[in-house]
């Protein structure tokens, strides 16, 4: 049992700030396009086919360690091959720089003892990265725990997990603390486990739901609580926001991370989801959870005029 669908509903019975809007899924699940769905690093402009499996596993993981927190103004953006890349794109496009320049980020010793200045080679761009430093303490937990627990070999906590999505989980919870994703809303702890959960499922495209990539429990993990999701969602009418809530992400105000407002967005985020894949597997009997949040994450990529903006919370954990 995924702990994160059970917590949120504690947030869902009681958010006064946030509401899921039963028509606005219907309208969704209407209009959803089957022909859309694809997985998020379809997208990457750095072909992860190219490396072995040891190293795409490797990738795959130091990305997700530090995949998170890109806004701002102006935006961090990188030129790779000529192109320009932000986002998440942007840091594939930075990782696949530092590997195709020789820089060992793939080495779990390497991450272990990395410094800043290393960090900050490997991200250069147009300005810092935000939140560099802690990328840096992220990545140097990630090789230490890596080399000390697994003596380097991150399939070896692959084999830990025995081919459970959500063990694999609890493991980068438990021995990695930037992988915990939670927050307390009227005296009880509701989890997301955002990035964890994005390894899982990620891990399971890169390798085609086999190897590295076997997970027979994937349909449990949930949609990923992120600053993008609800966007999209607002934008179908699935997430209506307080005016007062909705005034402050107009004006681009900085929300506090754990506060109500930001933990109902999240946690109505994936109890929207639910109901969405609920109502999908009518038609599309094989939809995930994991599924219908590439596809908004993907629309979510489109700039499109007039667009409301994302909420705001600098952290590590989206």
């Amino acid at each position: 049992m995924n702990p994160v669908r059970e917590s949120i509903r504690h947030v869902v019975e009681n958010s006064r700030h946030v509401a899921v809007n039963q028509e606005g899924i219907e309208s969704f699940v209407r209009d959803f396009d089957k022909n859309k769905l694809n997985h998020w690093l379809s997208i990457s402009p750095f072909g992860i086919n190219s490396l072995t499996d040891t190293e795409k596993l490797n990738f795959v993981l130091v990305l997700d360690s530090i995949s998170f927190s890109y806004w701002g103004c102006p935006k961090w953006e990188i030129d790779y091959h000529g192109k320009i890349y932000d986002g998440a794109q942007g840091m594939m496009a930075a990782l696949g720089r530092a590997v195709e320049s020789g820089k060992p980020i793939l080495d779990t010793n390497y991450l272990a003892g990395m410094g800043r200045k290393g960090l900050e080679g490997i991200l250069r761009g147009n300005i810092e990265i935000p939140l560099l430093d802690e990328r840096q303490r992220i990545l140097n937990e990630a090789g230490l725990a890596l080399v000390g627990k697994y003596g380097g070999d991150c399939s070896k906590l692959l084999e830990k997990a025995d081919g459970s999505a959500i063990r694999f989980v609890e493991l980068l919870i438990e021995g990695f603390p930037s992988f915990k994703d939670s927050a307390t809303y009227s005296g009880k702890e509701i989890y997301f486990n955002k990035r964890a959960q994005l390894l899982a499922s990620d891990l399971h495209h890169a390798f085609e739901g086999k190897g590295y990539g076997r997970f027979y429990d994937i349909e449990e993990l949930t949609a990923l609580a992120d600053y993008k999701l609800p966007q999209v969602l607002r934008r179908w009418n699935v997430l209506a926001y307080s005016p007062e809530l909705k005034a402050k992400i107009l004006g681009k105000a900085d929300l506090i991370e754990g506060s109500s407002e930001e933990v109902e967005i999240r946690a109505s985020t994936i109890h929207a989801v639910e109901l969405i894949k609920e109502m999908l597997k009518k038609k599309i009997p094989d939809i995930t959870a994991a599924k219908i949040n590439d596809y908004l994450w993907l629309e979510g990529q489109k700039k499109l005029p007039g667009g409301e903006p994302y909420h705001r919370v600098r952290t590590t954990k989206y």
